[in-house]
């Protein structure tokens, strides 16, 4: 097992849209967060070193939005972290590991 974590929030402009994590606790963790304007946010990690890698698929009433391919370093996060997804949300995220 990995000590590696991820939380999530996701933005459209100043709204925070939904939050939630993944713990690299199994071999391919994945979550499904949801809001109340139809949004679905489909996460799947795979633990690797020095980085993770992390897909996020954006469902809108189950039409495909967009999806992003991340390249997650390993490491402990000083702050939040933000990177804008097509031009139609922004991701906030911080990565924290056991010592």
């Amino acid at each position: 097992m990995h000590d590696m974590r991820i939380d999530f929030a996701f933005f459209a402009g100043d709204d925070l849209l939904t939050r939630g994590s993944i713990n690299f606790d199994s071999p391919e963790p994945s979550v499904e967060l949801n809001d109340d304007k139809g949004h679905s946010f489909h996460i799947v990690g795979n633990y690797g070193d020095p980085s993770c890698a992390v897909e996020i698929i954006c469902l809108q009433h189950q039409s495909r939005l967009y999806r992003a391919n991340l390249d997650v370093p390993l490491h402990d996060s000083e702050d939040w972290e933000s990177i804008d997804l097509a031009g139609i949300h922004t991701l906030g995220f911080r990565c924290t590991q056991a010592t």
